[in-house]
């Protein structure tokens, strides 16, 4: 006999792919086993003693968009999904993933899975980053949806707006990613203080975290006689995309020599190391393509000053227009700049560390989620 599920999380990626979204819901899991009784639906398994609920592994293949292009089974994932939903029975679904989303949207509007469910969908992605086509998907699966939260004001703004111009009725709620209970506290001892400042870049490898500006950021500044150390963590998924990361590490380190180091899918319980290493924390996604950027509260919580360009959310986040850069040579200029102006670039990572524990914590992320879910069960139990 299976006891009703409280929360069923259903996602589009396997929870061991190194990314935000499956960092934000391990940290969200471990801080709510013990208090819903919570299942997680993903493609492949998931072997890993800290996320103690039950995970449904429904295929081998541990990313969902594989089996895009492979129709059959990729209605057949979705068939087995809809009698998991059924089996178990959720109060709430909650999805951080699109084609996930879409696909409960659906089968709840043919009746497929209980129209009582609780939809809440996290949408990390940034409205303007959608094309037409994504965000009419978007509006058609909305309609059968409960509840949107995104994770800065920004993005909430821009969704509720459009919704609003199609008559698309929605609760909202702004949820703040958090670093997690890795990054709560801090050694001071390990705190970046280096006479050669250090310059850092970590994120995923795709397009529109534009890596392609890093690499000239670094070269740039070699181009100053400088003697900038650089480190790059990326995270790939695939030997195409670590092939193409290892091509870049090899030109920038053609320019920089050994003062550049380049990693290629840190573990997450490593990544901390690299933080405490960083006098500057540099993030060059293409503009308003990131609904938060995780990295930047990451690195604000090792006392790590931050520069950005103006990608959407992560300007809420950093919420100081002077270090958002539109270029190559602004960077530049900012980070020398601090360089020759310490006492000005040591105020900078006091006021970012002070920010991130006043507003990015993460009790204050469990205490939100904890807010609604309980808003949803009590009800339901009333």
């Amino acid at each position: 006999m299976i006891n009703k599920c409280d929360v069923l999380y259903i996602n589009d990626n396997n929870l061991e792919y190194i990314g935000g979204e499956e960092t934000s819901e391990k940290i969200l899991i471990g801080g709510l086993q013990d208090r819903y009784n919570i299942s997680v639906i993903q493609p492949g398994e998931y072997k890993n003693e800290f996320i103690k609920v039950d995970v449904y592994s429904l295929t081998d293949i541990k990313r969902v968009k594989y089996l895009i292009k492979k129709p059959i089974q990729f209605i057949a994932y979705f068939v087995r999904m809809a009698k998991t939903i059924n089996k178990i029975q959720p109060t709430i679904i909650h999805t951080q993933s699109q084609v996930s989303f879409w696909g409960v949207s659906f089968l709840k509007r043919l009746k497929i899975i209980s129209r009582d469910i609780v939809i809440i969908h996290t949408e990390r992605g940034l409205f303007l980053k959608y094309n037409s086509l994504i965000q009419n998907i978007f509006f058609f699966s909305f309609k059968y949806t409960n509840i949107l939260v995104t994770t800065t004001n920004f993005n909430k703004d821009w969704w509720k707006r459009e919704n609003e111009k199609r008559r698309i009725e929605l609760e909202y709620a702004v949820i703040n990613n958090t670093a997690g209970s890795k990054f709560e506290k801090i050694d001071s001892t390990l705190v970046a203080n280096n006479e050669n400042i250090v310059v850092g870049f970590v994120g995923r490898y795709c397009d529109w975290k534009d890596w392609p500006l890093a690499e000239e950021i670094c070269k740039k500044l070699e181009d100053r006689e400088s003697t900038y150390n650089y480190i790059m963590c990326i995270s790939c998924y695939g030997s195409t995309e670590e092939q193409k990361v290892n091509n870049m590490y090899s030109r920038i380190r053609e320019k920089c020599g050994e003062r550049f180091k380049g990693y290629i899918n840190v573990p997450f319980e490593d990544i901390d190391k690299q933080y405490y290493s960083f006098d500057v924390f540099v993030l060059t996604s293409k503009k308003n393509t990131e609904s938060f950027g995780r990295t930047i509260v990451e690195a604000m919580s090792r006392k790590t000053a931050v520069l950005t360009t103006d990608a959407g959310g992560a300007v809420e986040v950093v919420n100081d227009e002077e270090t958002v850069c539109t270029s190559a040579e602004q960077f530049i200029e900012k980070i020398d700049y601090w360089n020759n102006n310490r006492e000005v670039l040591e105020n900078v990572k006091i006021r970012n560390y002070k920010r991130v524990r006043a507003k990015y914590s993460l009790n204050q992320n469990i205490d939100k989620h904890i807010e609604l879910y309980d808003s949803i069960i009590n009800k339901d139990l009333s």
